[in-house]
């Protein structure tokens, strides 16, 4: 009796865990990247994005003429947002390597990286807009506060 017991109490557990992967699987995945945190200072905390090669393509500017790939920080200005919970937007531009994160330890080869800083204290949501022509964004939201994991790899979630 104890095994039909137990047996059933395995068959419900992997019955959920069978649900909850096909949830996770039918959403929409966004990218997942690396965002490093510095030690907070006169109330500011370093943000670092890790931008991999592949991440930027070419497009068309609002000019019109040829595909092109754009300059670093001109392709952030147009897909990536620092928002705060306020409403307010943190500047944001590019930068060769992290002085947070080596290269090699980033997981491959970093195109650039994104320079940010954040108010410790406040909710912010790192936006990213891959496709300028659909109305489809991708958010992580964090608070900047001591103690924050100083790196971590993120996996966006689609905003709704």
């Amino acid at each position: 009796m104890r095994g039909l017991i137990g047996l059933f109490v395995v068959m419900v557990i992997g019955i959920g865990v069978f649900i909850w992967m096909q949830a996770k699987m039918a959403r929409e995945p966004g990218p997942t990247i690396l965002v490093a945190f510095g030690e907070p200072s006169e109330g500011e905390m370093e943000v670092n994005v890790c931008i991999p090669i592949a991440m930027r393509r070419m497009e068309v500017v609002s000019g019109g003429g040829m595909p092109r790939v754009l300059d670093p920080t001109d392709w952030i200005r147009r897909h990536w947002e620092l928002r705060s919970g306020s409403g307010d937007t943190r500047e944001m531009y590019s930068i060769g390597s992290s002085l947070l994160v080596s290269d090699t330890k980033a997981g491959g080869a970093p195109d650039f990286w994104i320079k940010s800083s954040a108010k410790v204290g406040e909710s912010y949501k790192l936006i990213y807009m891959p496709d300028l022509t659909k109305d489809k964004k991708f958010e992580f939201e964090f608070d900047a506060k001591p103690g924050i994991r100083p790196r971590q790899r993120v996996e966006f979630e689609a905003m709704k």
